[in-house]
């Protein structure tokens, strides 16, 4: 039974789209759909005047002083998108707001309807880490903390996919700690691929899984160290990247490009029976500055995901000791993974 409300979900791209947010604002739609009566679309947004002009003054800026502006966070871009919604709110009522990646979108947002806003990554906490977030003006850093600050202050309900932004989120507005949840993503696929059975080690290469569109920030440094690493130690192992092209320094035999686009068929990477998938490292920084290694074992599931371990995939990993540096273990296995998270 559907539950009786009517949700808008406001993006600022298309929903529906597979592309946008990596799939998750598609894929969160999906199961919005599948569990509630009725689903406002409040997107995609038009690009707004204020969206040029914020835009071109950060090319500018580029090219003279050689500084960067986040006119994504900047107050009359927010502004100029809470004027359309504000407008479509009126037109079309309803009982909840959901945002996802939501931050200009409802920062400043005048509705008394319910906002819950969802994001992986919190400004605060990732300044000076994300290129977009490198080398800012002092002013733009302001400005983007404090839309922050407003976005925090006017959801009724923050989620972040991961504890390092959520604590950062509570730290950027302590009155609305308690407004702030950590609730991990999915894997943003239409159907789970089926977990192989436990067994021996297989006949061919050890096939490692490189899923991103962004080689630097979702941890591609790591994954072509975890290659090498097995390769030093007498490990046959391969290296498949589906999503983009990873820089010249990377070239390898063992390391292929199955596909430069996301946007491709899914057999292309999901007959690697035996594989490492080597999920985003942006939601934990100072994994992105270690290497990450793993050793052949003699048991396995298939899916080894380096992350922080807390985090990561449950059905597959257990996590053995009372921190976020323990050591990884496969479930329905003894054998630990020499790999330490953040």
């Amino acid at each position: 039974m559907k539950l009786p409300i009517t949700i808008g979900y406001l993006t600022i791209e298309d929903a529906r789209d597979r592309r946008t947010w990596s799939g998750t604002h598609h894929f969160l739609l999906k199961e919005l759909e599948r569990r509630v009566e009725r689903i406002e679309l409040f997107g995609p947004l038009p690009e707004t005047f204020a969206v040029k002009c914020a835009r071109l003054l950060n090319q500018v800026l580029l090219r003279v002083p050689g500084k960067r502006f986040n006119w994504r966070a900047s107050p009359w871009v927010a502004r100029s998108y809470a004027r359309i919604i504000e407008s479509k709110l009126k037109q079309r009522p309803v009982d909840l707001l959901i945002a996802p990646a939501g931050l200009s979108t409802v920062a400043y947002l005048r509705t008394e309807t319910p906002i819950i806003y969802i994001n992986d990554r919190c400004i605060a906490g990732a300044l000076g880490y994300h290129d977009v977030l490198q080398d800012l003006f002092d002013w733009s850093r302001e400005q983007s903390r404090a839309t922050e600050r407003a976005a925090l202050n006017k959801a009724a309900l923050s989620i972040f996919s991961s504890a390092w932004a959520a604590e950062a989120a509570k730290l950027a507005l302590p009155e609305a700690a308690d407004r702030v949840r950590m609730i991990p993503f999915g894997a943003n696929l239409p159907e789970a691929p089926a977990t192989p059975s436990t067994g021996t080690w297989p006949n061919g290469p050890l096939k490692l899984l490189f899923l991103g569109v962004y080689w630097e920030e979702k941890g591609g440094p790591i994954a072509f160290d975890a290659l090498l690493a097995l390769k030093r130690a007498g490990i046959h192992a391969q290296l498949v990247v589906c999503g983009c092209q990873p820089p010249s320094a990377c070239d390898d035999p063992d390391r292929s490009v199955k596909a430069s686009s996301i946007r491709t068929s899914r057999r292309n990477w999901h007959g690697c029976n035996r594989i490492c998938a080597r999920p985003t490292s942006s939601s934990c920084p100072r994994a992105s500055k270690r290497m990450a290694s793993c050793s052949a074992k003699q048991r396995h599931t298939g899916f080894l995901c380096l992350q922080r371990a807390q985090e990561a995939c449950p059905p597959l990993l257990k996590k053995v000791g009372p921190d976020c540096s323990s050591r990884l273990m496969l479930k329905d296995s003894n054998t630990p993974m020499p790999f330490k998270g953040c």
